[in-house]
């Protein structure tokens, strides 16, 4: 183990297909820059081979990677009260993973010594190098390359995470931790584009040099070495993060257990400090969100009820893509300047698995049900035991004992990939999250409503001039030449959007990353057998279509979808109509059950009091045959 009396250690995380050998340059000036004789470069080495040749080997995933560069800093970095994390390329989205990895385990605590983080061309929007990997079919054997593709979901959390929980935390703790980022750019790196190396990050600068360069500086007089100097300087002399509620010097004295909060039965309930800290567990970038004030309120006055005629619970649905986390988001941090709640709790859970007694639907992704309880018992102060079977009972005579005078809001974000928000929250409701309490979820699946408490919220697509609004407002953003474009030129993004923010958004982006005309972007959008279209079509429509083939059968779900086909891109048909193309027999109330499931999945829209119904255009696009085209799904 390294000794350093003093010093700072520079943690290099090199990228793909490379090794620490990328950082020689640099860290040989470093070593012999007396401005700098208080940093000592460490370099983290981990497998990303260009030929897979060993039998028994397998190449890493970023999961494992992260779990390595932890366990470095650890151990091989022990010594040093001040680290810095210097990244080229892939090395950014690792550290990004790590990050991620260790808030969404309570452990910001191990990120106490890290002051500073630089990102040298970091694909965090994807790698013009990725779809050429995809292309050529060459690196299909490597785990790593998916990640490095535009659109990935794991890369976007992770980010997502980072900015939230990092670059914008405003408090210290076990789920954020706040330290500067630096993203750098390559002045002329055709790989990973300035906007992709910058994405969301406020402190961004470009260098000179391509994608392998701008990390060889030949001099202390390069640029690209002063402006790394610079960075550990400042890295140098920033002070300490101090955590919520202390800070002694050993480390291991802050991970303290959280202690129940003692108070006279009737006491009245003061204002919690979740009502400031509920912020922080929020995954979604900040931006600027405009036409959508009046949803805004409308959700505000259905969350707050001050008349408490409402059900107690809420569900916030639409398609994907549409804003629901963000329209939630506003619409709590309204409510949350006022008295209706001594306690918000915001969670997010993607294919929760609910507690071992209803544990049939075994679906899991990246949160189990008892991550969802953990994270709602750090923010309500209950104090959980490590036998995860007890924890249910321990939060729910938390609620009955200790917050009986209190108000709760919770919100369970990204419901995505559940059968529906009605069953997390009836699950939440047995713990004791009744009245007073207010229940929140985002959910794609409309809840049963009524007959469950639930009161449904309807999120809508924008209109055309709304989305030639924020077409401009994220070209803008992307200093894009679409910031100036006339209503004209951006039909065609209505026209395959139909007023999707998360399309309008990707269209933008992308236009203003890859470089390639407008039509050609769209026409990517359009072929489902595309690198861009397979990824929008698993984002949007993959997870509803298999939860509508598992409610009726794969078949069924099949002919209700092509029957859209006959009346062309943007028809609707009628009840009848439907039913004569979409069902060979006459089992009216199976179809019945289809159209239902279909239309509180989002995949068919119910309009108009006779009830004609469509289809999204990129479904359709996705669904109908085109000639020359390949094959639909």
């Amino acid at each position: 183990m390294t000794t350093a009396d003093g010093q700072v250690g520079l943690v290099f995380v090199h990228g793909f297909m490379s090794s620490p050998r990328i950082w020689s340059a640099a860290a040989e000036l470093i070593r012999q820059d007396p401005e700098l004789d208080f940093a000592t470069p460490l370099l983290f080495r981990y497998s990303s081979p260009r030929f897979r040749i060993h039998p028994l080997r397998t190449v890493p995933t970023f999961e494992v990677i992260a779990d390595k560069l932890a366990g470095f800093i650890e151990v091989d970095a022990a010594a040093f009260r001040k680290l810095v994390l210097v990244t080229h390329s892939q090395g950014g989205l690792v550290v990004q993973r790590y990050l991620h990895r260790t808030l969404s385990d309570a452990e910001g605590l191990k990120l106490s010594r890290i002051s500073g983080i630089v990102m040298f061309a970091c694909p965090s929007a994807g790698s013009q190098l990725a779809l050429s990997l995809r292309r050529s079919g060459l690196f299909g054997w490597n785990p790593q390359e998916p990640q490095l593709r535009p659109l990935n979901a794991a890369v976007t959390e992770a980010l997502r995470t980072v900015v939230n929980r990092v670059v914008h935390a405003s408090e210290a703790g076990p789920a954020s931790w706040p330290i500067p980022i630096i993203a750098y750019a390559g002045e002329e790196d055709g790989v990973v584009p300035p906007a992709s190396a910058h994405t969301v990050f406020p402190d961004r600068r470009v260098v000179s040099g391509d994608h392998r360069t701008l990390i060889r500086p030949k001099s202390e007089e390069d640029d690209r070495y002063r402006q790394l100097r610079a960075s550990l300087l400042a890295a140098r002399d920033r002070h300490g993060t101090t955590p919520l509620d202390a800070a002694p010097a050993d480390a291991s004295a802050l991970v303290t257990p959280l202690r129940r909060v003692q108070r006279e039965p009737h006491a009245p309930a003061a204002r919690h400090r979740s009502l400031s800290a509920w912020d922080r567990y929020v995954l979604i970038e900040p931006e600027e969100l405009i036409h959508v004030d009046k949803v805004i309120d409308d959700v505000t006055a259905a969350i707050e009820d001050p008349r408490a005629t409402a059900a107690s619970a809420v569900a916030v649905w639409g398609e994907g893509g549409l804003g629901k986390t963000a329209i939630t988001h506003a619409a709590v941090q309204r409510v949350a300047k006022g008295d209706s709640f001594t306690h918000i709790v915001w969670a997010s859970a993607r294919n929760a698995r609910f507690s071992a007694a209803n544990a049939t639907e075994a679906s899991v992704n990246s949160m189990y049900w008892h991550d969802l309880l953990r994270i709602i018992a750090q923010q309500v102060d209950c104090e959980l035991s490590p036998a995860q079977a007890l924890w249910e009972g321990e939060l729910r005579n938390h609620i009955e004992h200790q917050l009986d005078d209190a108000r709760v809001l919770v919100v369970v974000d990204n419901l995505e990939y559940v059968d529906a928000a009605d069953e997390v929250i009836e699950q939440l409701r047995s713990l004791g999250f009744r009245r007073p309490h207010r229940i929140v979820a985002t959910t794609r699946l409309k809840s049963s409503g009524n007959e469950m408490g639930v009161r449904n919220m309807p999120i809508h697509p924008l209109g055309e001039r709304e989305t030639y609004n924020l077409v401009r407002l994220t070209a803008h953003d992307s200093s894009s030449d679409l910031a100036e474009a006339r209503d004209e030129e951006l039909e065609s993004v209505y026209g395959i959007t139909e007023g999707n923010p998360f399309l309008i958004k990707l269209i933008t982006r992308r236009y203003a990353v890859s470089g390639l005309p407008l039509p050609r972007i769209i026409e990517e959008l359009r072929q489902v057998t595309g690198e861009l279209g397979a990824a929008v079509k698993a984002w949007l429509f993959e997870q509803s279509l298999e939860e509508l083939a598992r409610r009726s059968s794969r078949k069924e779900a099949r002919r209700l979808l092509f029957s859209f086909c006959a009346n062309g891109r943007g028809g609707a048909m009628t009840y009848e109509e439907l039913f004569e193309e979409s069902v060979h027999s006459d089992d009216v109330n199976r179809f019945n059950t289809l159209m239902t499931s279909a239309c509180r999945l989002g995949l068919v829209r119910a309009s108009g009091r006779d009830r004609r119904y469509s289809v999204h255009s990129l479904l359709y696009e996705h669904t109908c045959p085109r000639v020359g085209y390949g094959k639909s799904i």
